[in-house]
């Protein structure tokens, strides 16, 4: 960027010097012609140089506005994937806690029927069943016929 504005200098000088001579020529003069000429190109080079500057700048803004959608993208596509990660490790959490609560109520299940029936299966002294609902359960299975 220091050349461009080295460059606006240079010409910015040479069109100081040349503005000048030209105020001390005479108007008419061929030598005034060449000058004017001269001016002109010089201020076409200038306003040129302008173009191609703001043209290198929008370039620029361009780069870096791209840069920082690429950005925004990445950034994007981490939270994704951070999401689908949560998304994965939750469904795993509620797999374990399903099959937890699906062993544990098993588990319970046979204790307590495990329980019962070992009070069932308890004979008194007498032979005669503890529990009321084994005797029911074995009429069921002994009936007399």
């Amino acid at each position: 960027m220091t050349t461009d504005f080295n460059i606006y200098s240079t010409i910015d000088e040479e069109l100081l010097k040349e503005l000048k001579k030209l105020s001390e020529l005479d108007p008419g003069s061929d030598e005034a012609k060449e000058l004017m000429k001269n001016i002109t190109i010089l201020h076409q080079m200038r306003m040129k140089e302008k173009d191609v500057h703001a043209k290198c700048e929008e370039i620029e803004n361009d780069k870096h506005l791209d840069h920082r959608k690429l950005d925004l993208e990445e950034r994007k596509i981490d939270l994704e994937n951070k999401r689908e990660q949560v998304k994965a490790r939750d469904a795993r959490i509620f797999q374990i806690l399903g099959v937890g609560v699906t062993v544990g109520t098993f588990v319970i299940g046979w204790g307590f029927r495990s329980k019962w029936l070992a009070k069932g299966f308890k004979f008194e002294e007498s032979g005669t069943f503890a529990s009321k609902t084994m005797m029911e359960c074995f009429k069921e299975i002994f009936k007399k016929n």
